[in-house]
């Protein structure tokens, strides 16, 4: 499993669905088409525990979500199934671009924030260090709770028994160390 989420690079040596997806993103040309935007590959897909559904979700950082959407436009608006919103999220102006490509439907999601810090990429990186603590059945009752009708982060609050909105929960659990997030699936076991 890739665990430099920074770059697409660890998905060319992943698993057949990350080969295909890293065959995708370069079909595309996104790391050269949203550089400017530094995009991080997050969801599923990255830490291996996507279904026959999952999409990529590509997240950006672009200051200007209605520029954005005229680049994304122009770069990939003859798309099939293409849209481009913007909406509010966590306060902050932010665009939503959509499209098929291949056997992926494509979802690109820019605010004026790093990639690093957006909602979707500390739920993935805690997920997969949940992944990494939960042992080796984790990954498939998580893809098996998922293939039932569970979004992600509802399936991981389900699985670790996480207390609350599992969104929200996930982001606390983000800013434990291995040891404290030990001990709070412990006590939630």
């Amino acid at each position: 499993m890739p665990t430099d989420f920074l770059s697409f690079d660890g998905l060319r040596e992943g698993t057949p669905r990350q080969r295909q997806a890293c065959a995708a993103l370069s079909d595309l040309r996104i790391a050269e088409k949203l550089a400017a935007c530094r995009p991080v590959l997050c969801g599923t897909i990255p830490i291996d525990i996507d279904i026959d559904s999952s999409d990529l979700d590509l997240i950006c950082q672009a200051p200007d979500p209605g520029g954005f959407i005229a680049d994304m436009t122009d770069h990939f608006g003859d798309r099939p199934a293409f849209s481009a919103r913007t909406v509010i999220r966590d306060g902050l102006p932010t665009a939503i671009v959509r499209f098929r490509h291949g056997v992926f439907d494509v979802e690109l999601f820019a605010q004026d924030r790093p990639a690093g810090e957006q909602r979707a990429s500390r739920h993935m990186i805690i997920e997969a260090r949940l992944l990494e603590l939960g042992g080796t059945d984790t990954r498939t009752a998580i893809r098996a709770l998922k293939q039932g009708g569970l979004k992600t982060e509802p399936a991981f609050g389900a699985y670790f028994n996480l207390p609350g909105d599992p969104y929200e929960t996930l982001l606390r659990l983000y800013n434990l160390d291995d040891a404290a997030l030990r001990t709070t699936l412990n006590e939630l076991a």
